[in-house]
Formats: structure tokens, sequence, C-alpha cells
């Protein structure tokens, strides 16, 4: 059985290809925008970023290393103080297989406010191959 179990994830792995990498790294920044849109900051990590206390996100002059500092941070910039997580869309994207399990990807990154000025910028993100799918593993992110 175990055999069988390997010798169906060695056809699976060959027979992945770049397209179809793209389409699903594409597919986890739309699952991302939809949990934006939605309201959940939770949803937006979980479906994106590597769990890990080596992920890391870097923003202007700050650092934020591991899941957790990065939620808190999305949480203290969007959620408190009755901060505004406006509409969040993305253009721009291009994704570049860099080896058959890291990939990276860029583009840019807009929020749409309702009661202040909209945001928006560029990223570059590198992305790993994990058992849950693609996932987030360092965000570089720019502002306007």
């Amino acid at each position: 059985m175990k055999a069988l179990a390997l010798l169906g994830l060695l056809l699976a792995s060959s027979c992945r290809s770049a397209a179809h990498d793209e389409a699903a790294i594409l597919l986890v920044l739309r699952e991302q925008r939809d949990a934006w849109n939605a309201g959940d900051i939770e949803e937006f990590m979980a479906r994106g970023y590597w769990k890990s206390d080596e992920l890391l996100f870097v923003s202007g002059e700050s650092e934020h290393r591991g899941y957790g500092a990065v939620l808190e941070r999305y949480r203290a910039r969007y959620t408190e103080g009755g901060a505004e997580m406006g509409r969040l869309s993305f253009s721009e994207l291009l994704v570049t297989e860099v080896d058959g399990d890291e990939a990276t990807a860029t583009g840019r990154w807009d929020l749409d406010f309702e009661r202040s000025e909209d945001v928006g910028g560029h990223f570059t993100l590198d992305l790993r191959l994990l058992s849950e799918g693609w996932r987030i593993v360092r965000d570089e992110t720019t502002s306007d």
C-alpha cells in the first residue's frame, strides 16, 4: 500500500507543469483577496502564508518574523482602533518558477477605503510548495 501511495506521489509530481504551478499560485492570491474582502484576516493568512516562525514579512523599515507576528501586524494595522480593512485587489501579477518547489510572484496591491484615502504598492513574494500547497515564505511589500 505504501508503494502504491509513493507511486501516486511520483506520478503527480512528474505531471506537474509550470502552468499548473502558476495557476495554483494565482489561486492562492485570489483566495487571499477573497478572504480579505470578506473581512477575515485569519483566513487571509491561512490561505497564503507559511505557518512557521521562519516566515518573513518586510515592508519599508519594518521586518516581522513568524506567522504570529505577521498576523498581529495585520490585525493592528487593519482592525484595531476603528481601522478599516478596505477592499483588496491585485494587478500586474507575474509568477516566475525558480525551481520545482519554489517560485516568485510579483505584482501590485491596492486597498480601496470608504472613509480614508486609498493606498497601494508593489510586492515580491517568495513561495514554496509545502504539504498544504503553495505558501508565501517571504513577503516584501512596498507602498506608493
